[in-house]
């Protein structure tokens, strides 16, 4: 079943600051639509994600999706 998901969608789950990144915003919901996900499952998926992944540097905040850390997360719903 399709799940119809918008990017106003997607901000309201990770909050505004995502907003700042339209190419993260349109990733998040092209993945919520590829694997009928609602945002709140893709927010929760990526919180899971998030905690046990291994920050890159002492830099790489984990608050909020990156394109490179959304492709990690895609694999991740993949095997799922």
């Amino acid at each position: 079943m399709a799940v119809s998901v918008s990017s106003a969608d997607v901000v309201r789950e990770f909050g505004k600051e995502i907003a700042l990144n339209n190419a993260v915003v349109d990733q998040c919901v092209a993945i919520c639509r590829l694997y009928s996900l609602s945002a709140e499952q893709l927010a929760a998926k990526w919180e899971a994600f998030a905690i046990s992944a291994k920050p890159v540097d002492e830099n790489d905040d984990m608050r909020l999706p990156t394109l490179d850390r959304l492709s990690e997360l895609k694999m991740s719903v993949q095997r799922d």
